[in-house]
């Protein structure tokens, strides 16, 4: 059967690759590797089988053992692999700052509510001991926040107050740096 002695490629290669595509072919990637024992297993009873019964052999090679090295994806496969991580780790972060945004987003809501309370309680407060009307409040309420702009610029500010029966009005005429 064998009159140049190439039985090694001839025969056992080729019952080796075929044992060993039609095996793995069973499994998925990942599954390649997460159960490797179970696979050897199977790899070396499909080679021994074939060994066996295959007539240009007749039983003259007695399998001892198999060793499955070297199991490696393709690098494309490992890559895509490598990608969907990524992407999943991406995904997970964009939603813990999109949480984190919302988080921030309704402290700041709350937090200008809560000042809003406060600023009408104190505004009603002074109304009642005052004895001022809406308008008046309105007014008087506007002026403050006018001067308090005023003060934040820390700006030498000349500016004209008006007083008349429709309220006040305070009017920059002109801004001097210090």
């Amino acid at each position: 059967n064998y009159p140049n002695l190439n039985w090694k490629m001839t025969t056992i290669a080729s019952i080796v690759r075929e044992v060993v595509r039609n095996v793995i072919a069973n499994y998925t990637a990942l599954q390649t590797i997460e159960k490797r024992s179970e696979i050897g297993t199977i790899i070396f009873n499909e080679i021994d089988r074939a060994l066996k019964q295959d007539k240009t052999l007749l039983g003259a090679i007695i399998l001892e053992e198999t060793d499955l090295r070297e199991i490696a994806l393709p690098k494309k496969f490992t890559d895509a692999i490598e990608d969907k991580l990524a992407a999943e780790q991406e995904m997970l972060a964009a939603q813990y700052r999109a949480a984190a945004i919302i988080i921030t987003t309704q402290a700041q809501a709350n937090a200008t509510l809560i000042m809003a309370n406060a600023t009408a309680e104190a505004i009603a407060l002074i109304a009642e001991k005052c004895d001022l009307n809406a308008t008046e409040i309105a007014q008087l309420y506007l002026l403050i926040e006018a001067l308090k702009d005023i003060a934040e610029t820390n700006e030498n500010t000349i500016f004209l107050v008006i007083v008349g029966q429709d309220g006040q009005y305070i009017l920059p005429l002109d801004q001097l740096k210090s």
